[in-house]
């Protein structure tokens, strides 16, 4: 059994061994995996810290001979993006989400190599619910982008995701699969800060997440990635964007992980 980590800011994961293929991922720096098969080119992976798979190009990541598996002991990159060096004084940027594995005083390793850290990170799982709306806010007007999970273009999944792993809480990487977790919701007057709101297409298929808010009056919204990470209005019916004048999302349910 073999396995990697990623060293690079951010690596495609696609859905077939092709630079052509679907994107359905990206893995972030100081992410693990393990590799379940390969061609000359590409491995066939699936990750440590959600099992989802996708190819990655063997030019971009590192071997390493077991996993660390270390994420409890790991801190997560805070802000927009970070600065890692390693002790040659070569820098990566690196982005909100990603991994530093056993960070210790600006410090962290990958597969043996010291690295040093500039910019923000969370240290531990005890992340309230306010400021978790405060994290989801640093990615405000984000663009989407199909299987993006960054600053530099996420999708709905890949951000509810990647904001709740930085508050301790292990997602899986789509939407319909957040949607079977947590505890259910039954009335919209009754959910919180931080609820996930589901949304569904005509076919009852879930297509869409986003995190609710609620402002001084207990007006619900949600922030939700939509062409860019956005805030709209949320009610009974779904998503209502007050500058078309549409609902744009129809609401399947909601459920709670705090």
């Amino acid at each position: 059994m073999s396995y990697g980590i990623c060293n690079l800011s951010i690596v495609p994961g696609r859905a077939e061994p092709s630079d052509r293929a679907e994107l359905v991922t990206q893995v972030l720096f100081g992410e693990e995996f393990e590799i379940v098969d390969e061609n000359s080119r590409w491995f066939h992976i699936v990750l440590m810290a959600d099992s989802y798979d996708c190819w990655v190009d063997k030019k971009q990541v590192l071997l390493m001979e077991r996993p660390a598996n270390q994420e409890s002991q790991s801190a997560f990159v805070s802000s927009l993006d970070g600065i890692a060096r390693d002790m040659k004084g070569d820098e990566t940027r690196i982005p909100l989400g990603s991994v530093l594995p056993q960070y210790e005083d600006g410090s962290f390793l990958i597969a043996g190599t010291e690295y040093s850290f500039t910019g923000d990170v969370i240290l531990s799982s005890e992340t309230t619910t306010d400021e978790l709306q405060t994290l989801a806010d640093k990615l405000l007007n984000v663009p989407y982008l199909w299987g993006g999970r960054t600053s530099y273009g996420i999708d709905c999944s890949g951000f509810t995701q990647t904001i709740f792993r930085l508050a301790g809480i292990a997602l899986p990487r789509d939407s319909g699969d957040q949607a079977i977790m947590g505890e259910e919701i039954e009335h919209l007057e009754e959910t919180q800060n931080s609820d996930l709101a589901f949304f569904e297409n005509k076919k009852s298929k879930i297509m869409h997440v986003g995190i609710i808010r609620l402002d001084e009056e207990n007006n619900r919204h949600i922030i939700h990635a939509s062409g860019k990470v956005r805030v709209d209005v949320l009610d009974d019916k779904g998503i209502y964007d007050v500058e078309t004048d549409t609902y744009t999302h129809n609401i399947s349910h909601i459920s709670r992980y705090f």
